[in-house]
């Protein structure tokens, strides 16, 4: 997924096609993806996370 696409998602408030880019990607894409956002597309995007992604993906974060 293209952060420059996923940001304007974000920033349109295109939270539905935002949760289903979300569904079908795997925990290792998501963090990667997340790691490049700032703290409050960060803060925004990981409550779009299906529930059951979640914890796999914050583990999967670099803690730096």
């Amino acid at each position: 997924m293209n952060k420059d696409i996923f940001v304007k998602l974000l920033q349109q408030r295109q939270y539905k096609a935002v949760r289903s880019i979300l569904d079908v990607m795997n925990e290792v894409d998501i963090a990667s993806l997340l790691s490049v956002l700032d703290d409050k597309e960060l803060a925004l995007a990981f409550r779009l996370i299906p529930k059951d992604k979640a914890a796999e993906v914050f583990a999967n974060m670099d803690g730096s």
